[in-house]
């Protein structure tokens, strides 16, 4: 979980960072709008200094050291795509090829997060990722809340669902922990969420990033500083979970 600053290029060069730190994992998943301050706390900005292009040349820096990395890495922006604005999750395999974009499929219009002004809902479907370790899907922010995002990317047989969040500290009580806790139990899944941390403006972002086994129970719940989490997981065992208990159904995982 990271922090974010009022400078693009800063996050940019604070993102290659935790790249080459995670250079022995697997996967390295960053939390919703990383690239940028957290603007949808604040109604009418120009948020046109915000946006991201697929053919930027940041988020090619960023291809590039997933290759060169070896990594698989989900990272999330405000993209811009045929002359719309979505908060949107970008998927680069070890070869640094993308994958489809994972969108918000519900910004939400509350009290200093106004994400409905900024963002349109994405049109596409829920992401599911196939890789050697097995199948990865994508659930951004607000999108937690809706059961049926993440049992959309478990019908598509992912055994973990990485999260993207920013939640904060009014936002933390024990129902959203058991919100999501069900939800990895009823699907028999992994959830990772990753979430900001730090003051930004009116907003103080917790951090308390969550890793959740199949089971319900929480493997690992982080404080509010600014870290790396390295966890070790087997999504297969989400498949025998998952074929014992027959909640889910039987969706490959492999």
């Amino acid at each position: 979980q990271m922090s974010v600053m009022n400078n693009m290029d800063l996050n940019y060069k604070k993102t290659m960072d935790y790249i080459a730190r995670a250079s022995v994992c697997d996967l390295l998943l960053f939390p919703q709008l990383q690239m940028t301050p957290y603007f949808p706390q604040m109604h009418g900005l120009d948020a046109s200094a915000a946006v991201n292009r697929e053919s930027d040349a940041r988020i090619n820096g960023i291809a590039y050291q997933a290759k060169k990395n070896n990594l698989y890495i989900s990272m999330n922006v405000c993209l811009e795509k045929d002359d719309t604005r979505y908060n949107a999750s970008l998927w680069f395999d070890r070869y640094g090829e993308s994958g489809a974009i994972a969108g918000l499929h519900h910004p939400l219009d509350r009290k200093n997060r106004h994400e409905a002004e900024y963002f349109a809902p994405y049109p596409g479907v829920n992401q599911v990722y196939r890789t050697p370790f097995g199948k990865v899907g994508v659930v951004i922010g607000s999108d937690m809340h809706f059961s049926e995002c993440v049992r959309s990317c478990v019908i598509g047989g992912a055994g973990l669902i990485l999260m993207p969040a920013a939640q904060t500290e009014d936002q933390m009580s024990e129902m959203y922990e058991w919100e999501l806790r069900v939800q990895a139990y009823q699907n028999s899944v992994w959830i990772a969420v990753c979430s900001r941390t730090g003051k930004e403006g009116k907003l103080q972002f917790c951090g308390a990033s969550l890793l959740i086994d199949p089971n319900g129970d929480i493997v690992y719940r982080a404080d509010d500083s600014e870290q790396l989490i390295v966890r070790n997981i087997d999504l297969k065992e989400a498949e025998r979970i998952r074929t014992e208990r027959q909640f889910a159904g039987k969706g490959e995982i492999r």
